[in-house]
């Protein structure tokens, strides 16, 4: 992150609690980008055009069943949870905002509390990622390069 200025993450924790202020305030669009690529890379609704069941006859619905379904489901589950941390630790992992205090953990319910803390967000990027996939449509293709090339893109420059 730009904020930041590296991209390690522990890095960036650290930046935003010596600071008191999350990412997401400093760098609102970025998090916006950051969170529909996150949607993009993770494959899940509106973004699921290749991997839509209702239009497909092939496929990995037809192809799997059982337990090999079942891991590749369980893989693109681990994807969405694995987009839902990166999104919280790049914009907002910083504890509660301006509340964290910098530096060691000084015991284990400190370290709990932030653990809890940290996993509570990871919950609402997951919930958030639920409700998108139970309302928004599927983009037709034309709609996914025209947001693409002409609002993604020229944002993220």
């Amino acid at each position: 992150m730009a904020v930041a200025g590296s991209l390690r993450l522990d890095v960036i924790i650290t930046r935003q609690a010596e600071t008191g202020v999350w990412n997401v305030f400093t760098q609102p669009l970025g998090f916006v980008v950051f969170c529909v690529a996150g949607f993009a890379e993770a494959a899940r609704l509106p973004f699921d055009l290749p991997e839509a069941e209702q239009e497909l006859v092939g496929g990995y619905h037809t192809e799997y069943s059982g337990v090999k379904m079942m891991m590749y489901m369980v893989a693109e589950f681990m994807h969405m949870v694995i987009a839902a941390f990166l999104i919280v630790i790049f914009s907002s992992a910083a504890g509660i905002c301006g509340a964290d205090r910098l530096g060691e953990a000084t015991g284990w319910m400190e370290v709990l509390l932030r653990v809890i803390v940290l996993l509570a967000k990871v919950m609402v990027v997951i919930l958030f990622f639920m409700f998108a996939r139970w309302s928004w449509p599927r983009f037709r293709f034309d709609q996914l390069m025209e947001i693409g090339w002409k609002v993604m893109i020229p944002w993220g420059w």
